[in-house]
């Protein structure tokens, strides 16, 4: 094994920004209340009294490209990603069933063959977010042996019986992940009021929300038809707390995230289906019946880091 070590990526205002969540955001209120289809925003007005119009994504520049982090669930699909010279990998297993936690053959197979900070995904099962004390035992231990290995993060999430996250249950998790970095996975679009949400995942520590936007109609959005309630949260966070597009970015709609000044998203990029195995070679062929997983395709994620190196640092 290698002898990386990584430290938390610090947000762009850690330590300057205030944490209170007081931003101006009564248009960001509106488009997230009309993405999510909830009375979330109107319960936010009532509890944080009312804000002025807020400022365009604009006012939260950086200076550095928009960080692109690819979803691997095999070490092929690491490979491909350090090759491309991507930012960073969400590792995980079981992609087509939205990604389980990886097994830790998997995890120092990649931490020993690629250069990028691994971030490792920590989800039980397939299904729904909300977890009895037992999985949560086992999500725990996950995350124990998960940081025994050279990676910069964990991504994780979950929702309890309200469709919010439990906020001691967050603050646990940061505890156990202190000096690498903490994501919110898409368990995000299934909360009941985002805002309160994002709110509790500053309070706590995280750094980062992987999220394509919410729901609309009881149907998780992608990224793109999300854009707006991303727009809305993005400028909520006020660079408090990283917020990271997710969940159908391609070259065609990457440049709206790069326009509107996220600081990182997230993508699949998936091509090949291969069987799932120790051993992965492209070109083989496969019985569509048989178990399978999605490799990086190679000509799509070089796209797509082309779009956001073109297009240059965020406005």
């Amino acid at each position: 094994m290698n002898n990386k070590e990584w430290r938390r990526t610090p947000t762009r205002n850690e330590g300057v920004a205030d944490r209170s969540g007081a931003t101006d955001r009564s248009d960001a209120t509106d488009k997230l209340s009309a993405i999510s289809g909830s009375d979330a925003a109107s319960r936010l007005d009532t509890a944080n009294g009312s804000g002025v119009e807020s400022k365009p994504s604009t006012a939260y520049k950086a200076s550095s490209l928009l960080q692109v982090e690819v979803c691997c669930s095999s070490p092929e699909s690491a490979r491909i990603a350090d090759r491309c010279s991507a930012d960073r990998i969400e590792l995980c297993k079981d992609l087509l069933a939205d990604g389980r936690t990886p097994d830790e053959t998997t995890i120092g197979q990649v931490c020993e063959e690629v250069s990028l900070p691994v971030h490792v995904l920590i989800r039980p099962r397939a299904g729904s977010f909300h977890y009895s004390s037992k999985e949560l035992g086992v999500m725990e231990e996950q995350i124990r042996r998960a940081i025994q290995f050279p990676i910069a993060g964990i991504v994780i999430g979950h929702v309890n019986d309200q469709h919010q996250p439990d906020p001691l249950l967050l603050k646990e998790w940061r505890e156990i992940t202190r000096g690498i970095d903490l994501t919110f996975h898409r368990a995000f679009d299934r909360v009941a009021d985002p805002f309160e949400a994002l709110e509790m995942l500053v309070e706590a520590g995280f750094d980062r929300v992987l999220t394509s936007g919410g729901m609309v109609q009881g149907k998780v959005v992608s990224a793109d038809q999300g854009l707006d309630a991303l727009v809305a949260l993005n400028e909520k966070s006020s660079g408090r707390i990283t917020i990271m597009p997710g969940g159908g970015i391609t070259p065609e709609n990457v440049h709206l995230f790069v326009k509107h000044g996220f600081d990182a998203i997230h993508l699949s990029a998936k091509g090949t289906l291969l069987p799932k195995g120790p051993s992965l070679t492209s070109g083989i062929s496969i019985d569509p019946t048989s178990r399978v997983e999605p490799v990086a395709d190679e000509r799509v994620l070089t796209e797509v880091l082309r779009v956001v190196r073109r297009m240059g640092s965020r406005p």
